[in-house]
């Protein structure tokens, strides 16, 4: 029995050896395959670098260039021509086309014009980016107003100023056109500029105030020559009131109305860019909100801007004005205003 034993045990141990002989060729096999797999996934790990270190507008190229490179690495110098061929692409023809007119709409010649146009390049031939600059251009309009920029390549262009002795460019200007985005310039129907063309200068008075109001309807007259108020009615510029209800606070929704009034004379909504020259007509005797939770257009502060005739025509000027339903216990108006006391519509500012 022992004698067999051994002869079991050998024979055992030797078919055991047999297959571990038979199975090394295969596992050098699978260690070769395995020692190529991590060759390609450093290609594709640099291949994604790549397209991270890129500009964003860019990634979708990129990512198709990456692609290519993990199956069939490029020239080390294609991502950086590829790169630069795209800033290069972003400086398109600018064709601009600009008027420039005074408040009535008489062409203004001679106009000085300050442009710029921002510019991409290639930093250096090793850098994975570009560079914008501005490129600066000086124009004056001819007898028409008219100017025009048509020798430039770039992207965004910039209306930096447009300045004449005895004129006043408006706030409201058209200054940046993106022709990346698009834009194209028509000489047959060029941009308006408008600058108004300075006159005499007259005494105004200026003031910005803060008015508190109880805001429970009664009604305030407000002097705006002195920059005064008072409860009631008395001689001055405008009345208002407001009404809300009590003990609301600034996260409730709840209806507010306010009431504004020329004393002989009356409002002009307006949106004047200049707002220089008051309107001898047009005026109503007032302005009045009535503000519902349910709308969507609600709000706890109202903003407008107004001409106002007062005092039978002795008192014209401009204001903006707030209206707050809440400001601190109680409401409050809070007006800007240029007025001339004098009984002429010149608003012109002394500068």
């Amino acid at each position: 029995m022992k004698s067999r034993f051994v002869i079991l045990t050998l024979a055992l141990a030797f078919a055991i050896l047999v297959v571990l002989l038979w199975l090394r060729p295969r596992r050098h096999e699978s260690d070769a395959t395995s020692q190529e797999e991590p060759v390609h996934s450093e290609a594709t790990a640099s291949a994604s670098t790549a397209v991270s270190n890129r500009p964003r507008n860019d990634i979708q190229a990129a990512t198709s260039a990456s692609t290519t490179s993990a199956a069939a690495p490029r020239d080390k110098n294609g991502s950086k021509e590829e790169i630069r061929q795209y800033m290069e692409s972003q400086n398109v023809p600018i064709q601009f086309y600009g008027r420039v007119v005074d408040q009535d709409g008489n062409p203004v010649s001679g106009a000085h014009i300050a442009l710029s146009v921002r510019h991409w390049t290639v930093v250096a031939p090793s850098a994975f980016g570009g560079d914008g600059h501005s490129e600066r251009f000086e124009k004056t309009t001819d007898t028409s107003g008219s100017f025009r920029l048509e020798d430039a390549t770039g992207d965004i262009l910039t209306v930096e100023d447009i300045q004449k002795e005895g004129y006043k460019l408006s706030g409201k200007i058209l200054k940046f056109l993106d022709y990346s985005k698009g834009a194209t310039g028509d000489p047959n129907n060029p941009i308006i500029y408008k600058m108004w063309k300075k006159g005499p200068k007259e005494s105004l008075v200026e003031g910005s105030k803060l008015f508190g109001i109880i805001p429970d309807g009664r009604v305030y007259t407000l002097d705006l020559v002195r920059g005064k108020k008072v409860e009631g009615e008395a001689d001055g510029d405008l009345r208002v009131s407001i009404l809300r209800p009590n003990g609301v606070n600034s996260r409730d929704r709840y209806q507010w109305s306010f009431i504004i009034e020329g004393v002989g004379g009356g409002l002009l909504t307006t949106d004047d860019e200049f707002m220089y020259l008051a309107p001898e007509s047009g005026y109503k005797p007032r302005f009045q909100m009535e503000l519902v939770p349910s709308n969507v257009t609600w709000a706890p502060l109202v903003k407008n801007q107004f001409f106002i005739r007062s005092r039978n025509g002795q008192v014209y000027g401009h204001m903006q004005v707030e209206v707050n339903a809440i400001y601190k216990d109680h409401s409050a108006i809070e007006i800007g205003y240029v007025v001339n006391p004098n009984g002429s519509r010149n608003l012109e500012p002394a500068d």
